[in-house]
């Protein structure tokens, strides 16, 4: 296997900015964006995940990377609850709730992966 010397060839990384990208297009509609601090906060969850993700790397170490990763992992379950609220509550589609949570769903799976390989390398 390849070594990774930056967080950019990471594929969770570039997992989290998609779908980074897709809750800014979603939190960009007219009815969440009547509401900033909850389009906000939509937002920062969304960003946060791959920032912890680069953060983490950034340490080189296993056991910092994976705190990180964790972190990740529990921003990646936030933002699956922030969608299903706001589409509870008409923010957004149930459609668009279904494409984040698909998007979580498959980027948690890699998050936990990426943790599971890490703790057994030597």
């Amino acid at each position: 296997m390849p070594t990774i010397n930056k967080f950019q060839d990471l594929e969770i990384w570039k997992d989290a900015q998609n779908l980074g990208l897709m809750v800014f297009q979603i939190a960009g509609n007219e009815k969440i964006a009547k509401d900033f601090s909850i389009q906000d906060q939509f937002r920062k969850t969304a960003m946060s995940i791959s920032s912890y993700i680069a953060e983490g790397f950034s340490y080189a170490s296993k056991v910092d990377f994976i705190g990180n990763l964790r972190h990740s992992r529990a921003s990646v379950a936030q933002l699956q609850n922030l969608a299903h609220l706001f589409a509870r509550i008409g923010y957004i589609s149930t459609a668009e709730k279904d494409q984040v949570e698909k998007a979580c769903e498959d980027l948690n799976k890699k998050i936990s992966g990426t943790i599971e390989f890490i703790g057994k390398e030597n």
